[in-house]
Order: C-alpha cells, then structure tokens, then sequence
C-alpha cells in the first residue's frame, strides 16, 4: 500500500506542478471550468487592481505581458475576471478577442500547454507546497473559516498552489495564513469544481474492510492513504484488543 500510494502521490504532484505559471512578480496555476481556462493568482501579484466599477473599461482590467512559464519572459496578455483584495485572490481569463484577437488566441495556446488542477476543500492535517527551485515539500497546516495556515519558508512563493487529496485547497499569500479557495473564490467558478462527483473508497488491509471515505479520484484515495498523519491513526486504533495496521500489511 505504501509504495503504490507513494506512486500515485508522485503521479499528482507532478502534474500539479505542471499547472504552476508566472504572474507578474509571483506565480499562479491553471484550472478547466468548462471549455474555458483560468488562472488562479493572488491579487497582490497583479501590476494593479481594475476599479472596483461592474463598467470598467477593457484597458482597465486587462495587463499585457503578465503571464508566462515559471524562470521565463512575461509575455502572454490577459483579463481580471475577479479580484479580492481584502482575501488577496484573483482570477485571470482570456483577453476579450472582439477587440484583442491575437492576444486572446496567444492566451488560449499558452494555457493549453499546461495541466490544469480542480479547486478542492476539507481540513486535512497537512498539504504540498511548491518550493522557489520547483520541489514539492509537505507542510502541517491549520484551518480557519477564509484561511489556511502553514509553516516553512514560502517567500517569493505567492500565487502557488497548496495541494492535498487531488486539488488545490489554498493559494499562498504573503504570511503564514493564506486564502481558503472554496471560501474565496467566487460561486460561479466553484460550483462546477464543488460537483465533482465522489466516489466511495474502502481501505482494506489483509483482505478486511477497515474504514470507507469519499474521494473525487483514485489519486486523491491514494493521496488520503498515504498521510501520515492517517496512518498513525490507524497504528493505534485498535479492534479485538489489536491495532489495525501493523505498519506493514499491505
């Protein structure tokens, strides 16, 4: 068990990187939401805010050359869809291409060539953080109603994915406490990433059903497994007089 779920953790995190892009002077990571493709950043990573006015005008909210590949140029236009600056969140989408066609067509192909990860939500007792060289490290991580805590050094990091059972739960902003996505994104973007359909998982060790959980795939059930802080869990929950796991029974 440890070492398929050790597999399956390596499979995610390698495609969770793959969603990471520069935004200005931070990062930020691609997500689907139907046939469009956005990029979740922090707002503090934004040239500036747009006016808070519904009728702002296009030159307002849209920034050139604000996107691109992690350690490369910024070259790619885009749109700010949404932004919060109190939560520090914000959402990028394609240039209008009515009046920015090319820089539309640019947006689309770039966003095309990288993963795209599903908004995720729950209080696990810790998560992935992507470091400045590229490496994922697992932090322990608090919760709040708006925010995520988590420890260790996240300077320079804004705008980067933190990652557990198979989604992004939290962006990294400027402390130890950072936005909680399914609390500060806006309805209509989380509510086909909250109807993902979960599927019930069985854990079984020895042949014997040991707990059943809901999960949205087979990577984020492996991802679930392989905590430690689960199986610590299950080295001390005890039936008939004995633990569980053994901590080696597949």
């Amino acid at each position: 068990m440890r070492q398929r779920g050790a597999v399956m953790t390596a499979r995610f995190l390698e495609h969770a990187a793959s969603s990471v892009v520069r935004v200005g002077g931070g990062r930020g990571f691609v997500i689907q939401h139907g046939w469009q493709r956005y990029i979740i950043t922090t707002a503090h990573c934004l040239p500036h805010l747009p006016p808070a006015h519904p009728a702002s005008y296009l030159e307002e909210r849209t920034y050139s050359n604000v996107l691109g590949p992690l350690n490369d140029d910024l070259s790619i236009t885009a749109e700010c869809v949404f932004a919060d600056s109190v939560a520090d969140v914000a959402v990028l989408g394609s240039p209008d291409d009515q009046v920015l066609d090319d820089e539309a067509e640019a947006f689309d192909s770039f966003v095309d060539a990288f993963g795209k990860i599903r908004i995720a939500d729950g209080a696990p007792r810790t998560a992935w953080l992507l470091s400045l060289d590229g490496k994922w490290f697992r932090s322990p991580v608090s919760h709040g109603a708006r925010w995520v805590g988590a420890s260790g050094e996240v300077s320079g990091m804004s705008g980067s994915p933190i990652v557990t059972r198979g989604g992004a739960i939290a962006i990294v902003s400027t402390n130890a406490l950072n936005p909680r996505l399914a609390s500060c994104l806006p309805g209509w973007l989380l509510k086909e990433h909250r109807a993902v359909v979960m599927s019930v998982y069985v854990v079984e060790i020895n042949g014997r059903g040991i707990i059943a959980f809901n999960a949205g795939s087979a990577a984020e059930a492996e991802m679930f497994t392989e905590d430690e802080s689960f199986r610590a869990d299950l080295s001390v929950l005890e039936s008939d007089g004995r633990p569980v796991w053994d901590d080696e029974a597949e």
